[in-house]
């Protein structure tokens, strides 16, 4: 695993500053609230200061930068919670220009880089989400919880074909594609069920390489987990501020024994999730042999860990964490939906045992 560079902190340093003018909490509110939950005047900022280029290669107009980076936006995207869909847009982008074919890349990457089109992905497992099928050039099935595919213009989804799983790069506004809001504990995020019904697909659009739908759901889990890093690191200090200032018997209630013991055991759960998700990111990226395993380590701690720091800042921010104008439920629903979307942490252990059993971790 490669350490934090000067531009890895530039580009956190850059992405917090944007984002703690924009992300305030009545900006938040807004635009969460709003009838498409989209706000276009930050997309256009996004785009004017190139993120939506980090993976894309030079050649199609982007800066060539990798997952590790990706990482870190999705870091900061998360510790902010500001509505957007570039993490799943950066997902389907890192996995179209590894995997794609020649024509998709030249076709598709510089619209995603220009910000012209944005991209999403949905896949089978683990989960309710029943195969795809691709007969005769056309798909047909449906995937649950799509992330922003309201926004989507396109939309990378793994198949069936001819026995063999693939992965399909869809047009959204195709023929077939019919798309449904899918209302979840998040407020900040939008879900959407992806039904698609004899949808065409070109032969640009089929990604045939066998490594694709699991660098797909890779590469998912990681930026998920980096999100629910800064879900957490933004909770502790949220919880740090308020008992260092709220006082029972004349002191902070920062002072006692017990709310130190509960705020240490916060920062070894973050720094724990830091870690695993780092590795991860790093093994996917350079396609690791113990990649897959990096990968379950990583959701089953963070998983784990940024709910419970989101359940025991809750506890200590006390009866005010409870009202519906004060922003920790914001944080603490969306991890709580991280932990369970993209496996849970106890279906990511499984297949960590299963490796272990076989002898491959």
């Amino acid at each position: 695993m490669q350490l934090s560079t000067s531009e890895h902190e530039e580009l956190r340093a850059t992405c917090r500053k944007l984002l703690s003018r924009n992300a305030t909490s009545e900006r938040i509110r807004e635009v969460s609230n709003s009838p498409t939950g989209e706000d276009d005047a930050f997309w256009k900022q996004i785009a004017d200061l190139g993120w939506t280029t980090i993976t894309i290669p030079e050649e199609y107009e982007g800066i060539g930068q990798g997952l590790v980076e990706l990482a870190i936006l999705a870091e900061e995207f998360g510790r902010s919670l500001q509505p957007s869909p570039i993490v799943p847009s950066s997902v389907a982008t890192w996995v179209i220009q590894r995997h794609g074919t020649e024509g998709l890349r030249s076709q598709l990457l510089p619209q995603l880089a220009s910000a012209e089109a944005i991209a999403t992905w949905g896949l089978q497992g683990p989960g309710d989400n029943g195969p795809l099928t691709i007969s005769s050039g056309r798909i047909s099935g449906r995937r649950l919880y799509v992330p922003e595919a309201h926004r989507a213009s396109h939309l990378a989804v793994d198949a069936q074909l001819d026995g063999k799983r693939v992965l399909a790069v869809v047009d959204t506004n195709g023929e077939g594609v019919t798309i449904e809001r899918q209302h979840t504990l998040d407020l900040t995020r939008r879900y959407f069920a992806v039904a698609f019904d004899s949808t065409p697909i070109t032969g640009d659009g089929l990604i045939l390489s066998d490594d694709a739908h699991s660098d797909l759901f890779r590469a998912g889990v990681v930026l998920q987990c980096a999100e629910s890093v800064g879900i957490a690191r933004r909770l502790l200090d949220m919880t740090v501020d308020y008992v260092s200032t709220r006082r029972q018997f004349d002191r902070p209630i920062g002072s006692f024994q017990a709310i130190k013991h509960r705020i240490a055991d916060m920062y070894i759960q973050l720094e724990g999730s830091v870690v695993a998700t780092e590795e991860a990111a790093w093994a996917v990226e350079h396609r690791r042999s113990d990649a897959d395993v990096s990968v379950h380590v990583a959701k089953s701690w963070t998983g784990r860990s940024a709910s419970a720091i989101a359940s025991d800042s809750l506890q200590l921010h006390g009866g005010i964490a409870f009202t519906w104008e004060h922003d920790l439920h914001l944080f603490l629903r969306r991890a709580k939906v991280n932990e369970l979307l993209l496996g849970t942490p106890a279906w990511h252990d499984e297949q960590l045992f299963r490796a272990l059993a076989a002898g491959t971790a």
